[in-house]
């Protein structure tokens, strides 16, 4: 009797392990590997060295409001070949739950947003229609022209929220964002896969910059970045001690002015212009242009 006993405990333990066996392979081979129709984009955005290591793996998971500011750093230093000057630009603000450098360069150039003043919330899951949203933001971010804001065909374009529709018509229309058979989805997580499949449309579709907008608002050419800070609202420009004078930096901005704006500030002395949502400030303490919003 104590025999059977024991046997049938035995059973029981080899039985658990033959399923184990069977079982965690077969789902490690799905999560590890991507999906076959995204297979062929996301090996070559490792070949070019475009993904971080840890999103390597685990193809279908949720992708994160941080990894994606950190493939989507990668991707803006390939569109720009590593510009320099990119690294000029310094931010004023800061995130109590993350300290990413990868987050604060992709704050500088308006890619992403805090969640709150202080707040990034770095593992928060991103949804398809955020997704959207920070992908035009790059786009955005390097002035790309000719961008079409043509109604997206999906089936469910009405469940698609407002802040995110005109986004979601651009990348659409630029062929990085086509969503399924089931539409836009807009509220389902975005994966991992996903985010590196559309990032290579973006690679394809943005074809040469020669510049970058602060905050996603100023946009300033590579050759005029100079002592330039940004914050959650505002590009500051110069300093009283700065190299570069006051008309310099007025140029540096000008393709971002209208004529009587120009002419508004071309006095080089204290003045408040506002254009449409901008505000434009000269000679304040710790600034010679301050442009907020």
């Amino acid at each position: 009797m104590r025999w059977n006993s024991m046997a049938r405990k035995l059973s029981i333990v080899l039985l658990a392990g033959f399923a184990l066996l069977s079982v965690t392979p077969v789902n490690a081979a799905i999560d590890d590997h991507p999906s076959n129709w995204a297979r062929k984009d996301v090996d070559w955005m490792i070949k070019e060295g475009l993904v971080p290591e840890r999103l390597k793996s685990e193809y279908q998971s949720k992708i994160t409001r941080e990894e994606f500011a950190e493939i989507a750093d990668r991707v803006m230093l390939r569109i720009t070949h590593s510009n320099e000057k990119l690294h000029v630009v310094t931010t004023e603000q800061s995130f109590a739950d993350t300290n990413a450098q990868y987050v604060t360069s992709m704050f500088a150039f308006g890619v992403v947003n805090g969640v709150k003043e202080e707040t990034f919330e770095p593992d928060r899951a991103i949804s398809r229609q955020e997704a959207v949203v920070l992908m035009a933001n790059m786009l955005n971010t390097f002035k790309v022209e000719g961008l079409s804001t043509k109604a997206a065909d999906f089936i469910d374009k009405e469940a698609i929220a407002g802040w995110a529709k005109t986004s979601a018509n651009i990348c659409y229309n630029a062929n990085i964002f086509q969503g399924s058979k089931n539409g836009m989805e807009p509220y389902h997580s975005y994966t991992r896969e996903q985010t590196i499949l559309t990032m290579k449309r973006l690679v394809d579709f943005v074809k040469k910059v020669d510049g970058v907008s602060l905050r996603g608002k100023v946009f300033v050419k590579f050759e005029d970045i100079d002592d330039m800070r940004v914050g959650a609202n505002y590009v500051k420009i110069g300093t009283p001690k700065s190299k570069m004078n006051y008309e310099k930096l007025m140029n540096a901005i000008a393709g971002n002015l209208t004529s009587e704006t120009k002419e508004a500030l071309k006095s080089g002395q204290p003045t408040t212009v506002r254009q449409e949502r901008l505000l434009f400030e000269t000679y304040g303490e710790d600034f010679l242009i301050k442009v907020s919003w």
